[in-house]
């Protein structure tokens, strides 16, 4: 807005005026410009390699742009400088628990308590750690006490409710949402929490208003749209669920798991030439992928376990559209990918069958 635009004039104007140019890269972040920030971040620390703060708001924009190995550069450089800076230590944290290291996430978090054992953000960010090791009552147990130590905050309620549903308890997720939603009846995260404790708890009409208000209030958002589509689903509500589950896809095309459930309920469908489309799709994104030597969130192609299951998939869809060569070709393919699939070695030996009966490859 007009403000950025002043910000920006007045940096460019004293450029060397380190102040101006932190105040703007911290409203280009607030603004969600994070590419832009960055560089800027990047200048000043190196103008001034000394001040932590910097290190430290330079890592934060570098992990929400998901370069953690960068992110955690500059909070071991924080970290040199003072050792026992929380947010430095909170920091290296995430970025530590981003690159899969839980362990060392654990050290920089105990560090961080035993200076502050009553940090909300460090109970809370320990109990992230714990919840991805497994130990989720653990973890919430640590989420529950951070939020009574931060009796304003939504966020961590929020977690904690994730939490609740994640140990199967619907019914202390509903009594912590509930009053929340009151509070709160424009959050769209919360709308789509008490959708999932109320289909946990078999209230399917009431989860399914909640979802969709969720959709209401934040039409662009893929997840809502997905969680909708499934809830028509296991209530038998095809039609209504494939339409949600094209919205979604409209938001996210690039989603491979997305891509897998509508393909999933048209197998549910019997609509076998649209099953395949999909699958076929998946597995171009993740041959594509894994030409790229991509692995992102949603093109895990070096895991091989969703490329293998499209392409199996896809080769069952193919043998009921008696497409036998074609189906053969695909269950090769899914075997290759993933040896261990035992179903698609099944398949294969009843196709490579049919094949030879009906005189195919």
């Amino acid at each position: 807005g007009g403000a950025l635009a002043h910000l920006q004039r007045a940096a460019e104007l004293a450029p060397d005026r380190l102040e101006y140019r932190l105040e703007y890269a911290r409203a280009l972040q607030r603004d969600g410009d994070l590419s832009a920030a960055a560089p800027i971040y990047d200048a000043l620390t190196q103008t001034r390699p000394s001040d932590p703060t910097l290190w430290v708001e330079h890592g934060h924009v570098l992990l929400q742009l998901d370069h953690p190995d960068e992110a955690a550069a500059c909070f071991d450089h924080a970290l040199a400088l003072d050792s026992a800076a929380l947010p430095a230590l909170l920091g290296a944290a995430r970025a530590a628990q981003r690159q899969g290291q839980l362990p060392l996430a654990q050290t920089y978090l105990r560090t961080a308590l035993q200076q502050q054992p009553d940090d909300p953000d460090a109970l809370a960010a320990m109990g992230r750690v714990e919840a991805a090791l497994g130990n989720r009552e653990e973890a919430l147990r640590l989420v529950a006490r951070a939020s009574r130590l931060a009796p304003h905050s939504l966020s961590l309620p929020l977690e904690q409710a994730r939490l609740l549903l994640d140990c199967n308890r619907p019914a202390d997720a509903l009594a912590l949402l509930k009053p929340l939603r009151d509070q709160q009846p424009d959050r769209d995260d919360l709308h789509s929490l008490l959708g999932q404790a109320l289909a946990m708890s078999g209230q399917h009409k009431e989860a399914q208003s909640a979802f969709a208000q969720a959709v209401a209030l934040a039409p662009r958002r893929a997840e809502h749209h997905l969680r909708l589509a499934r809830l028509h689903q296991q209530t038998g509500q095809l039609d209504a669920a494939l339409v949600a589950l094209e919205q979604a896809s409209g938001l996210a095309p690039q989603d491979a798991e997305l891509q897998m459930e509508i393909g999933g309920l048209f197998d549910e469908r019997l609509q076998w030439p649209e099953a395949f489309t999909r699958y076929q799709n998946v597995v171009a994104m993740m041959s594509r992928a894994a030409d790229e030597g991509q692995k992102t969130r949603h093109l895990m192609a070096a895991d091989g376990a969703t490329h293998s299951e499209a392409c199996f998939r896809a080769g069952v869809a193919l043998k009921n559209l008696k497409r036998i060569p074609e189906a053969i070709t695909f269950l090769r393919e899914a075997v290759r990918l993933n040896p261990a699939h035992r179903a698609a070695h099944r398949q294969l030996a009843a196709v490579s069958a049919l094949g030879l009966v009906s005189g195919g490859t």
